[in-house]
């Protein structure tokens, strides 16, 4: 059997930190590994080669007293010439979130946001943010969803298996907001092409889209289709805003924009 010795820190005049306790294996000719208990599991879970040592404790077990039991998650190697050994130092492991973008698609029918949320709830993820809407009888959305990342994996499998949805997945992560956000809003007269006007203008103008809404309603009198735009934009640092009003309306005579700038920082 190895032999355990326990350094204290006060026994070594180099150590800085009075509050670290030390503990070393001392390789055995014959030996060449060391099993190691895992105290979560309660059973012998790996092993240590040979001339390999075991912990460095930054505070000591409960009660002041000395546990064999050694974590194996997390440990760290340095080595330590002076005492023929290596030196583990455990590290505490971070809880991690995963970011995931979920868009979902499939014939519209009551109980499709419940059956989404339950699904998060039950992986431990958590619902952050979303947008849905139906179109032409179908259901469509997308959501910002954070889940620890052991549950990733199965929050993603038991999407895909709700009946009925077409389920897709990206891996995101979060950002800042924009220090310059604006809401423009357009209104003229519908026809084909008009998004892709404005949307052609925002990019000349190195204007990046954040959200975006569009539809058609009657207008109010003559009934005719009326094209309305509702799009949440970043601007550029240097941008004036009568640039931006100027070249959405050079689009045509009956384009109407409005800007709220009460968003702006």
């Amino acid at each position: 059997m190895p032999l355990l010795q326990k350094i204290a820190s006060s026994s070594n005049t180099n150590n800085t930190n009075p509050d670290t306790t030390r503990l070393f294996i001392h390789a055995h000719p014959v030996h060449k590994s060391y099993p190691v208990h895992n105290t979560k599991q309660g059973h012998h879970s790996t092993t240590v080669p040979r001339a390999q040592a075991v912990q460095k404790w930054r505070q000591p077990p409960l009660g002041g007293a000395f546990s064999p039991y050694l974590r194996w998650a997390g440990l760290h190697m340095a080595c330590d010439s002076r005492h023929n050994a290596t030196e583990y130092s455990f590290s505490k492991e971070s809880r991690m979130q995963k970011q995931l973008v979920v868009t979902v698609i499939g014939a519209d029918k009551p109980g499709i946001v419940e059956s989404l949320a339950d699904v998060i709830t039950h992986q431990q993820g958590n619902w952050l943010a979303s947008s849905m809407s139906e179109l032409a009888g179908q259901f469509a959305g997308i959501l910002h969803v954070s889940v620890p990342d052991e549950h990733y994996r199965s929050l993603c499998e038991a999407l895909v298996m709700l009946p009925g949805l077409t389920v897709s997945f990206a891996e995101g992560q979060l950002s800042q907001e924009p220090e310059r956000q604006v809401m423009v809003s357009v209104t003229g007269n519908d026809r084909a092409g008009i998004v892709h006007e404005v949307a052609s203008i925002l990019r000349q103008l190195n204007i990046n889209v954040a959200d975006l809404t569009t539809g058609c309603e009657p207008a109010p009198h003559s009934g005719a289709p009326l094209f309305y735009a509702h799009a949440l934009v970043a601007l550029p640092p240097r941008l004036e805003l009568g640039d931006l009003i100027s070249a959405l309306e050079s689009l045509s005579d009956d384009l109407v924009v409005d800007i709220d700038q009460a968003i702006i920082d």
